[in-house]
């Protein structure tokens, strides 16, 4: 054969052997290439969609490919970006538990790393917000009904604490506030409507059996009208005249009755006790005065 066509075949083979070598190293290097962009792509629509588990887990993998710096960051976004979603989603599991404050205090740890994030937090805080006033302003509502108005008091507090302009809230509070005060009031008339009637009811009682108020009867209502006690050790409360009890004044008949100090220089005061009603008055400065 011909040594310029074996040496001809030789070079052309060795061409051949450095192609499909260098052919094989360059397909292998578009693969890996293709292969990085893939990873890259996937986990950037992985971080859009919130799956930052998915994505760290990509961008992990595409390191092996490729040592990237921004991808490095991508890693450390995706993190902390998986913390904050976590804190969103404990928030919205007290929200839906109706732990409304709680999960107030939970939402307000979402910082502005992530705007959608942040957004969704801020709109579950609103959301709380609503709910607990809803929530509370019913409470509040019934235990006015039952009159607990303690417990109708601390619900509109948390109300006004959250929301202090809330009108509801404050409407409610005014008009419960009315309704303890009539109910006072209310009180007060009772309570001195019974008084009367006691007082009436021990007048009746106390007289003797011709209709009349006898003396010492007539020392024990002094007694009740003034407040002192038969034992009391500072004020006394004795007939004025025990030879003539009975004055006569404006043709009626009274008890003359004493009541002072249980000192030197004591101050008396004199009381009249109509026989034949029992009523009590006090003479005071030379006119008598019913005591009511």
């Amino acid at each position: 054969m011909d040594k310029s066509i074996v040496k001809n075949t030789s070079i052309i083979s060795v061409i051949v052997v450095i192609v499909v070598v260098c052919g094989g190293f360059g397909i292998n290097k578009y693969s890996k290439t293709q292969t990085y962009n893939n990873l890259i792509t996937t986990a950037n629509k992985d971080m859009d969609q919130g799956e930052y588990e998915q994505a760290i887990a990509l961008f992990n993998q595409s390191l092996q490919y490729k040592d990237d710096s921004n991808v490095k960051n991508n890693v450390k976004l995706a993190t902390n970006l998986k913390e904050v979603k976590s804190i969103l989603d404990q928030g919205t599991k007290l929200m839906n538990d109706k732990k409304y404050l709680d999960g107030i205090e939970q939402f307000k740890k979402v910082t502005k790393e992530d705007n959608k994030l942040y957004d969704n937090a801020q709109k579950g805080i609103e959301e709380c917000k609503k709910q607990y006033i809803a929530q509370n302003i019913k409470l509040a509502t019934d235990a006015i009904k039952d009159t607990k108005y303690d417990e109708a008091t601390k619900c509109l507090e948390g109300i006004l604490k959250l929301d202090s302009n809330n009108a509801d809230a404050k409407k409610l509070k005014e008009n419960m506030g009315k309704t303890i005060q009539k109910q006072k009031d209310n009180a007060q008339v009772a309570i001195k409507a019974l008084a009367v009637a006691k007082d009436q009811s021990t007048a009746k009682v106390q007289q003797d059996g011709n209709g009349k108020i006898t003396k010492n009867e007539a020392v024990n209502l002094v007694r009740q009208k003034t407040g002192i006690e038969e034992n009391s050790t500072t004020y006394t409360v004795v007939i004025e005249d025990e030879s003539k009890p009975i004055k006569i004044i404006n043709g009626k008949q009274y008890y003359s009755i004493l009541t002072a100090a249980k000192a030197p220089m004591a101050h008396i005061i004199i009381f009249y006790v109509e026989v034949d009603t029992g009523k009590v008055y006090e003479n005071n400065m030379g006119e008598t005065v019913l005591v009511n």
